[in-house]
């Protein structure tokens, strides 16, 4: 049910903020493109990331927790199903789909995206002429949810791989559509990352990861904020945010097969959302859901879910569940409205220079 999903950041000429990079010829790179992965993942618990591809400790326990412990055999089932109580559940979904190495672990999708520019900068030793062509206001081209936009300007685009790229007062960002994936991402001086990203069915099978998937990340408060949902990614809707201390969620996980009846009353409501508020140190339940109330009083974004969707045979999926008092819940076609913001996201104005090196 796993699948995978890209990110999206931006590019242009060498900042004086950005790494110094060069390609494998040894001359230095003219783009120099700021990456989006380490930011991320500096803010975010050790703990919650061991086991993942970018561990540097793991648990070893007799009996596998894993609320904490990544599953170490994909094929042995759902690792979190057999767990007692609705917050060890939604504790170990987080764990597994986000945090461990599979198709929808988040910081390795934003190294895919690092290591995509990570490309383009390797090919860029000479003049890049769309670099110094004037930022296109590219805003208005795609939509999100709640008919929200995301602003971004572009230079650049590689219309071989849907790749496009622009720099504009300091801030940089990067439009991208390859795969099944697409994304849109933003990273600034002071290394906050934006952005969206999102996996499409194209034959509307959803046999395959398929969802929308909102990041923000600040650096300075040490928080990273998501939320999202879709089919195969563990939610239907799902809410998180984390800082130093602690991390709180509020999800509405999967139900059985197709349903968001997530406590399998057959009733598909406000009951079948879950919280929970984590210790960041060890990934351990805190003692009471007020330790994460600076988190859960502080989210910026409305919370993302999936609508109810028919698929290609003609069988339904659940929208997410009716959201509790207090959460404002905008939801998305995991079908059409995914595959054609894959196709505008891929899609580039003209006034957008193609990529080139003198």
């Amino acid at each position: 049910m796993k699948n995978s999903l890209y990110l999206v950041a931006t590019i242009g000429l060498v900042l004086s903020f950005a790494c110094n990079k060069s390609s494998d010829s040894g001359k230095s790179a003219t783009i120099i493109v700021p990456d989006i992965r380490p930011p991320v993942q500096k803010n975010l618990s050790s703990t919650l990331i061991s086991g993942s591809s970018f561990s540097t400790a793991s648990f070893k326990t007799q009996t596998t927790d894993y609320t904490k412990n990544c599953q170490a055999d994909a094929t042995a089932g759902d690792p979190c199903s057999g767990l007692s109580s609705s917050s060890e559940k939604i504790r170990c979904i987080m764990k597994q789909r986000l945090f461990c190495a599979g198709p929808v672990e988040v910081l390795n999708l934003l190294k895919n995206v690092d290591d995509r520019m990570g490309e383009i900068e390797a090919r860029s030793t000479g003049t890049v002429p769309c670099m110094s062509a004037d930022p296109s206001d590219a805003s208005s081209e795609i939509s999100f949810p709640g008919s929200t936009s995301f602003s971004h300007y572009l230079q650049c685009k590689d219309s071989s791989i849907k790749v496009g790229w622009g720099k504009k007062d300091d801030v940089w960002y990067l439009r991208t559509a390859n795969g099944a994936a697409g994304g849109i991402y933003s990273i600034n001086s002071s290394e906050d990352v934006e952005g969206y990203m999102w996996l499409r069915s194209e034959d509307k099978t959803f046999s395959m990861s398929t969802g929308l998937i909102r990041l923000k990340a600040n650096k300075t408060a040490g928080t990273v904020e998501m939320t999202g949902g879709g089919v195969g990614l563990g939610f239907c809707s799902f809410h998180y945010k984390s800082d130093a201390n602690h991390i709180y969620v509020i999800a509405n996980p999967d139900g059985v097969g197709r349903s968001c009846d997530f406590n399998g009353d057959s009733s598909v409501n406000a009951s079948d959302w879950v919280e929970a508020c984590v210790n960041a140190s060890d990934l351990s339940a805190t003692s009471s859901l007020s330790d994460c109330t600076s988190l859960s009083t502080s989210l910026t974004a409305p919370t993302l879910g999936r609508a109810q969707t028919t698929n290609s045979s003609s069988q339904t999926w659940d929208a997410a569940a009716t959201a509790p008092s207090g959460v404002t819940l905008q939801t998305f076609d995991i079908g059409n409205y995914l595959n054609t913001l894959y196709t505008n996201t891929g899609t580039f104005s003209a006034d957008v220079q193609e990529f080139s090196v003198q």
